[in-house]
């Protein structure tokens, strides 16, 4: 009987061991897998931010590309009256002159008529060459 009980106390030593074997190899396991999801969890952490920065970006690229969009609409307007303006200017200041002239007067000493003279000949053409040379990099932008 001794025989057993010793024979029965050496298998449950083993069966222990084994045991304990068992339980190491699990949590050496267990922590392998969660090193790997807190790998996984990092990159998905750094994706998100990546993706989140991307769409703001996006998103800022659009407004930027309606900004430039109604820059350009706001530019060919004001050519559009610049032009027209020079040519109201020219007409106004040749009728002027031909006042002027048949009284007997210099239009040019005219303070107005002098004014004129410079809005139209400096400012509106400033306008239309100024705008007509942002229109050409604002375009390559406008795509």
């Amino acid at each position: 009987m001794k025989r057993i009980e010793g024979v029965w106390a050496e298998l449950s030593a083993k069966q222990e061991v084994e045991l304990s074997e068992v339980q190491k190899v699990d949590l050496s396991s267990l922590a392998e897998i969660k090193q790997v999801q807190d790998r996984m969890n990092n990159l998905n952490s750094v994706s998100n931010d990546s993706i989140g920065r991307a769409d703001k970006a996006i998103r800022e690229v659009s407004a930027a590309k309606e900004k430039v969009r109604d820059s350009i609409k706001d530019m060919e307007y004001a050519m559009e009256q610049a032009k027209g303006f020079i040519q109201d200017g020219k007409s106004a200041m040749a009728s002027f002159n031909k006042m002027a002239k048949d009284l007997g007067l210099d239009a040019a000493s005219s303070k107005e008529y002098k004014e004129l003279q410079i809005t139209v000949t400096n400012d509106m053409v400033d306008i239309i060459a100024d705008s007509k040379e942002m229109l050409k990099e604002l375009k390559s932008y406008n795509k």
